[in-house]
């Protein structure tokens, strides 16, 4: 029975075109390099049409692929719906994703578990309920007490039949139906006791029926989570792969469980801010439980920095950071196609967070500069001297890029010293949500003087320690 009229576990009809992550990655990069041209979907049109990765869906005698394939990449976190946000505005992660700091599969599969109801996409009214003053799908989940994340109920309903040598649990997989009656029923992920004792029911009932519009939804599912690196999906029936142990899979379960780590919006009424609330958490990844498989731990690629024979700082200028957006490239057709092109070269995210803080420090009084050859941003307000090194860093690379960005700072604060005989303040400003042992707040703070700054969305700064006591973000 549903919990109320027309609950299920809805995802857009298109999700499976994420199967081929070129496509993904295409809808995404056309999105944000097209957003501010005026007739931007004409031009994401034509561009997606030139690729030929997608079928036309033609409208009117023009091409109407974006319209339709777009809802994907809200659907996953990678951008805000354009239902609120009418230019198309990624997250944190669809930078990542962008910039090619996340792998197509682990990002899948950290979006599947994570992914809830209710959240702050799937506002649409359900087919068939009668309204009572509600305002949205998100306010009657909340009024119905589910708050339930369907691909780690999945998860946990698997790692437990696969610890199981009960007979009934002979068969390790899942089917469609078996979800339907099982797993949807249930309103919180605390309650995957009860999700069993109903599969033990499913499994010894003959008469199995299922609304068509559930069992569609359930496939999504299957597929969605088939696209990651923990599902399997063979003869219609999803099954845990034979690479992850047991006890990593309930480590990760675990976490996404733990009723801290789910949306809990308190308001309601403002669906643009509770869609904006939404993506700011879905769009966003804590690092330190960020599921990563084991073998792409092993090896992290670092870019060789340009040796420099003498120690010296050649200072310019700061021009705001926008190579992939110059005017001449709505002008001309040629330079439009040679900078698309370029485009997948520069680290988007990079650039966007040292733009974000040169507009936050000029708003300090700050005059800004860079040196082309080292120096991301530096600082200057009377006698204060700052220098911020950027490091956009993934679950992969953290310690790396951290060890890195602080080498870089220290080389550069000798480098003013023997060149300007200044010593200024140093700041290493990563993207992401995470928290950091206490020792290594101490060991940047106290012993090699060095601030730490959190990027966490859009505009939005943490200082997490400041040996010299600035107040940027005040």
């Amino acid at each position: 029975m549903s919990i109320y009229e027309g609950y299920s576990w809805s995802l857009t009809q298109h999700l499976g075109r994420i199967a081929d992550s070129n496509i993904l990655y295409e809808l995404l990069k056309a999105g944000h390099y097209y957003r501010n041209f005026q007739d931007r979907e004409y031009h994401i049109n034509n561009h997606l049409s030139e690729l030929k990765l997608l079928p036309p869906n033609m409208r009117n005698g023009k091409s109407d692929i974006w319209r339709d394939y777009q809802q994907i990449l809200p659907e996953i976190g990678l951008m805000m719906s354009t239902r609120y946000k009418k230019t198309p505005e990624l997250t944190n992660l669809g930078f990542q994703w962008l910039d090619k700091e996340v792998s197509f599969e682990n990002l899948i599969t950290n979006q599947a578990l994570r992914y809830q109801y209710p959240n702050g996409y799937k506002l649409q009214m359900p087919k068939g309920f009668r309204k009572t003053g509600e305002k949205s799908r998100a306010e009657i989940d909340h009024k119905y007490g589910i708050l339930i994340k369907p691909g780690t109920l999945i998860l946990r309903t698997l790692i437990e039949v696969n610890k199981s040598n009960e007979a009934i649990f002979k068969d390790k997989s899942l089917g469609v139906d078996e979800v339907a009656l099982s797993l949807l029923p249930i309103k919180r992920n605390s309650d995957w006791q009860s999700a069993l004792d109903n599969l033990k029911n499913a499994r010894n009932s003959t008469h199995l029926t299922i609304d068509s519009r559930i069992k569609r939804h359930i496939q999504e599912w299957f597929r969605f989570l088939n696209y990651g690196n923990i599902f399997e999906l063979g003869q219609q029936r999803l099954r845990l792969t034979s690479t992850n142990s047991i006890e990593e899979l309930e480590e990760i379960c675990n976490y996404h469980e733990n009723i801290d780590t789910f949306w809990s919006p308190i308001d309601f009424q403002n669906l643009k801010r509770l869609q904006t609330s939404w993506f700011d958490y879905y769009g966003n990844i804590s690092i330190d439980n960020f599921w990563v498989k084991k073998e792409e731990k092993i090896f992290v690629k670092e870019n060789p920095e340009e040796f420099i024979n003498d120690g010296s700082i050649n200072l310019v200028d700061f021009v705001e950071q926008n190579k992939v957006f110059r005017d001449d490239i709505k002008r001309n057709e040629k330079a439009r196609k040679f900078n698309y092109e370029d485009f997948e070269n520069n680290s988007i995210l990079h650039e966007i967070i040292v733009n974000e803080l040169n507009l936050i420090l000029k708003n300090n009084n700050f005059l800004n500069f860079i040196d082309t050859n080292s120096i991301d941003l530096y600082s200057k307000r009377e006698d204060t001297h700052i220098i911020f090194e950027v490091k956009t860093v993934s679950p992969k690379n953290l310690m790396v890029r951290i060890r890195l960005g602080i080498g870089q700072l220290l080389e550069y604060r000798y480098r003013m010293q023997i060149s300007q005989n200044i010593e200024p303040q140093s700041y290493l400003v990563i993207n992401g949500n995470f928290i950091l042992p206490l020792w290594v707040k101490n060991y940047l703070m106290f012993h090699l003087k060095v601030g730490l700054i959190l990027r966490k969305s859009k505009d939005n700064f943490e200082m997490i320690c400041d040996p010299f006591n600035n107040n940027f973000f005040d």
